[in-house]
Formats: structure tokens, sequence, C-alpha cells
């Protein structure tokens, strides 16, 4: 084998040992790392983790519990300037996921309470994610007659009935 051969046959075998290898890492890897990493790391670089997002404050009735497995029935509440649509929903017992849209832009949230005789209970609160018109909390709701308003405009009400 020539001098001019072996120039030319050890950095290409190099870089099929180096590609095999890099292939052989790819495909073992677990699933789903690189999407925790992207969701660690919010696109814009803001340095703060996804986590350290608030996306539900306040007392809760029935506090979260991260272990509660099960289906997750979705209700989404709009702001607007005259109100809150729709005015009524109807879920089933179980684990709500409340969603908000603020298409006013300034509201500060909406506040959850749960209907107790005469008195109304604060199950919790939903605040948007900064820079954005939307946020969400999940709820683990017994049966009962729910009021949601607007943390800014109180008058603004809509209900939530959760059935047996």
């Amino acid at each position: 084998m020539s001098t001019q051969q072996k120039k030319v046959l050890w950095p290409g075998l190099w870089i099929v040992i180096l590609a095999a290898t890099a292939l052989a890492f790819a495909t073992t890897r677990k699933p789903g790392l690189l999407s925790k990493l992207n969701e660690a790391q919010p696109p814009g670089g803001s340095g703060k983790s996804a986590a350290t997002i608030p996306l539900t404050v306040g007392i809760k009735a029935e506090p979260q519990n991260p272990a509660v497995q099960g289906p997750v029935q979705n209700v989404r509440f709009a702001l607007y300037d005259v109100g809150i649509k729709p005015q009524q929903i109807r879920a089933q017992r179980g684990l709500v996921s409340v969603a908000l849209e603020d298409r006013t832009g300034n509201s500060a949230g909406l506040v959850l309470e749960r209907q107790n005789g005469n008195d109304w209970v604060p199950v919790g609160q939903i605040h948007r994610i900064p820079n954005h018109g939307r946020g969400r909390g999940q709820f683990l709701l017994v049966p009962g007659r729910y009021r949601v308003y607007d943390a800014s405009q109180q008058d603004h009400q809509a209900a939530l009935i959760i059935e047996p």
C-alpha cells in the first residue's frame, strides 16, 4: 500500500467509525430526552425553565395530586371585554382541565369557586402565561355548581356545572 493510499484510508476509516458510534448512540438513547431538554429551556432564551412559570395559583378545596390518573376533560373559557364565553359548561366529575383564552389582553386570570350552600369556596385561580393570552389549570372536581369569573372584572361570570 502506498503512502498516498494510507493518507486517504486512515481519515476515511476514522470518519466511518465516528459515524457508526454516533448512530449507535442515537438509536439507543431514551425517548423523550430531547423534548425534556426543550421544555427546560423555552424559546427566547430567558433562562427560566418552563416549570418555574406559574400556571395555577391559589387555594384549592381539593388539592391537585400529580399521582391521580385517568381521563381529563377539557373546558375552555374565553374572556372578552363584554364578558365570558360560553356562559355555562357542563362536565363530569373527576379531572378537569380549564383553559383560559384572554381576548381582552389585560385580564388577571380566571377565578374558580365552588358553591357550598349560600357561600362560594375558592378552588383555584388560573393565570395567563406571561406574554401570552392563554393559561391552563387542572383540578379534581366533585359534583356541584362552580362559578368562574374574571379576576379583573368580577361581574363577568360563567358557570361550570359538574355532574355526577
